[in-house]
């Protein structure tokens, strides 16, 4: 996805809306697999067809798990 896309996407939202947001760039992963700019394009494009859905579980549990803290120092 390229950074406009992002933008668009964002429109929607009131300026002052807190989001939680996962970016990574090519960057990101030199330790893991060093590639060219032409190859992470093409991972990124099939990534964009992911479902993610272990990792979308693994993230509302890290929710679950922040507001409980969160609640408890509030008490």
């Amino acid at each position: 996805m390229k950074i406009k896309d992002i933008q668009k996407h964002f429109d929607n939202y009131k300026p002052d809306a807190e989001v939680f947001m996962i970016c990574w760039d090519k960057e990101t992963f030199n330790d893991v697999a060093e590639m060219t700019n032409k190859e992470w394009v093409k991972v990124v494009k099939e990534l964009n067809n992911y479902a993610f859905d272990s990792m979308s579980y693994e993230l509302i549990d890290a929710i679950k798990t922040e507001l409980k803290s969160v609640r408890r120092e509030n008490e």
